[in-house]
């Protein structure tokens, strides 16, 4: 355990690496600063997601049913992105994408007429690659390399393919 500020947070060493007992435990020793959680809250039904986000500074999207079905734009979701920034609001986009360099989510947005920056747009695969980088070991994906391997850097893996029969 090392000393935080005023809690013990564990080392990666101390829980057996940066698993999920060591993100359970990293949560519990934060616990006590966080806000409580407050039971029967009141929910309100607003018309549209700007009178939702009328108290906020910024707004956060899924891409996939939020923005686009695959090759497909949700309808009025790049008119509404918009407003929101007419309206002073930070617009982003946090994915779960894991399938593909952040190139191809940003291209197809695009192709789809939604304007996303790069810098507005984060996935899961950015947020592995984040936490792999400098690891040494040899990493099997199951992703085929049709789509690029780029952003992979120095990792050592082995492409198994997508194919739920293999």
């Amino acid at each position: 355990m090392r000393q935080g500020a005023e809690v013990l947070l564990p080392d990666a060493a101390d829980a057996g690496g940066r698993d999920a007992a060591w993100a359970f435990a990293a949560y519990q020793a934060i616990r006590p600063r966080l806000p409580d959680a407050q039971a029967g809250g009141a929910a309100r039904e607003v018309a549209s997601l700007s009178e939702a986000a009328g108290d906020v500074d910024l707004v956060l999207l899924d891409a996939y049913g939020v923005l686009n079905v695959g090759e497909t734009p949700i309808p009025g979701a790049a008119a509404r992105i918009s407003a929101l920034r007419a309206a002073g609001k930070r617009v982003a986009v946090v994915s779960n994408s894991a399938g593909y360099p952040k190139r191809h989510m940003m291209a197809r947005w695009q192709r789809l007429g939604l304007d996303f920056s790069a810098t507005e747009v984060t996935s899961s695969r950015e947020a592995l690659l984040e936490t792999l980088a400098g690891d040494t070991r040899h990493w099997g994906i199951m992703l085929d390399d049709a789509h690029g391997s780029e952003d992979l850097g120095d990792l050592r893996v082995s492409f198994l393919g997508d194919d739920p029969r293999t």
